[in-house]
Parts: structure tokens; sequence; C-alpha cells
């Protein structure tokens, strides 16, 4: 069973927005990521210390021609109880590595209240 998914955050969508300016034919390679995260969303790296709640999915980014080492990057958060994915940021690896500690505390801090 797919999950639904939820991408109308507004930082998410400044994301994208930054990445269509970067890379023009970015579109079919994010929404193939979301796609695969719809269909098992388990499937990627659980990041550690939030409890199976936040979610790093890796893609290549093939309208540059990037491999996946070096491709986007889609942070999420798993509510299974509801089916729920939910989108919050999403980034080129190559002008950003990773979010720091405080960003992804800041999203657990959100996500955790609202799922207990």
């Amino acid at each position: 069973m797919k999950y639904d998914i939820y991408i109308e955050r507004p930082r998410f969508k400044c994301e994208v927005k930054e990445l269509k300016k970067k890379f023009h034919k970015v579109n079919n390679d994010i929404n193939d990521l979301i796609g695969k995260v719809i269909d098992n969303p388990k499937s990627f790296e659980a990041i550690p210390g939030y409890a199976e709640l936040l979610y790093k999915a890796k893609h290549p980014l093939k309208c540059a021609n990037i491999g996946i080492s070096g491709g986007l990057r889609l942070i999420n958060v798993l509510d299974e109880r509801n089916r729920l994915i939910t989108a919050t940021n999403i980034f080129f690896k190559g002008d950003k590595e990773d979010l720091t500690d405080a960003e992804y505390n800041a999203i657990f801090a959100e996500f955790q209240e609202a799922l207990e």
C-alpha cells in the first residue's frame, strides 16, 4: 500500500524553486525521487537518532549527468500511522553537504509532538 506525500511546506517549495533556477530540467528528477519515496519510504536512509521519523532519500541528478553520490537529497518525515510522508527539504549535494544538527533537531521537534 502506497503512502500519500505532502509537498506544500513553504521551505520545501522554496528549495524546489531554487533547484529549478539552477537546473532547468530538474522536474523529472524531482518527480522520480518523490515517486520512489511514495512507493517505499523505508527503503531509504533513516537519519540516526531520530526514532525512525526522519529519512533521507538520495537520487541522481540525471538532467546534469550527476550520480547518486552527488545528486539530490530529500529529507522527509514518515508518519506510518496515517501513511503520510511530509517532504521537508530538498537540495543538491553540490550546494550543501547535509542539513545541520540544528535543522534536523527543529524538524524532529516539530513533528515528534504531532505524531505522539
